[in-house]
Order: structure tokens, then C-alpha cells, then sequence
């Protein structure tokens, strides 16, 4: 076998190794995403999820008040 083609194969196996860690990476990611939004947080989770919204909601209450939130 010529070293050419050895590098050749060499590399096209690279290629598609590389290219399936990635695919099966993005699969896993966005079917951990749909996941999330389907299941119920728990209890720890959902109070998290209220703070983040309830501190949200004061900054926009402040900015209202600083006129514009310039």
C-alpha cells in the first residue's frame, strides 16, 4: 500500500470520526433541550425559576421608575 493512500484513508476515517462525535453530540444536546421543557421542575428548581422571574420583574419596575431605563 503507497503511504499516500494510507494517509488518505488515514484521514477519511479522522473525518468521519469526527464528524460522528459531533452529530451524536448535538443529538444528545437538543434532546436534552426538549426534555427540559417537558418535564416539571422540582421543588428546588421551580422556586429558582420564581426568583429569576421575580428579580426580572423588579428590574423592569426600576427601570420604569429611572424613566426609561436609560
Amino acid at each position: 500500500m503507497e503511504p499516500a493512500m494510507l494517509h488518505t484513508i488515514v484521514v477519511v476515517v479522522g473525518v468521519l470520526f469526527v464528524a460522528a462525535v459531533a452529530v451524536g453530540y448535538l443529538v444528545l444536546v437538543v434532546s436534552d433541550l426538549g426534555r427540559t421543557k417537558r418535564e416539571p421542575l422540582d421543588p428546588d428548581g421551580q422556586r429558582s425559576l420564581d426568583a429569576h422571574e421575580q428579580r426580572d420583574a423588579q428590574r423592569r419596575v426600576n427601570r420604569g421608575a429611572r424613566g426609561g431605563g436609560w
